[in-house]
């Protein structure tokens, strides 16, 4: 399947609302002790990807397959200049990858990958960080498929008491 990637539109937000809701499910599935629904007025509204879309340092990405959005990214610049103790450089950060379970391993998540990559060229970033949880094992090979490796560990735990 070829995808199309393209940056966000207003008419795409449904949609992309639909994605989250798919996972935020995920999420709520395998760590119900952090993740709830979100209530119908704390959804994320179309400020909130208006923006995203008006910020030069945010991009919002869509993969679309026969004319239907079946994924999407959001990525942002990090400039390390401001931390004292970091080698000045620029990092591209994806903030969200979500592609429908039934557009994975059909090529739309790494075009969308892709793209943010060539975004983050173009705005002088030099390398690329995200987070995955451990549970998400698709997510996990998917990102070895591309190259990423691990460079630190967020760890969790409920207080004794």
């Amino acid at each position: 399947m070829d995808s199309t990637i393209r940056r966000v539109a207003p008419p795409d937000y449904d949609r992309i609302r639909e994605l989250f809701t798919e996972g935020d499910e995920m999420n709520i599935a395998a760590m119900p002790h952090v993740f709830k629904r979100a209530d119908s007025t704390r959804r994320r509204r179309d400020e909130y990807f208006d923006l995203m879309l008006a910020d030069d340092h945010f991009e919002f990405l869509v993969a679309e397959d026969a004319g239907r959005v079946v994924g999407f990214l959001q990525a942002h610049i990090v400039d390390a200049r401001r931390a004292p103790n970091l080698v000045d450089r620029q990092t591209l950060f994806i903030d969200v990858l979500l592609v429908t379970e039934d557009s994975r391993k059909c090529g739309a998540g790494k075009a969308l990958m892709d793209g943010a990559h060539a975004w983050g060229r173009s705005r002088s970033a030099t390398d690329v960080e995200l987070n995955v949880y451990e549970f998400n094992e698709g997510a996990l090979a998917f990102y070895d498929r591309l190259g990423y490796v691990t460079s630190s560990r967020r760890l969790w735990r409920d207080l004794p008491g």
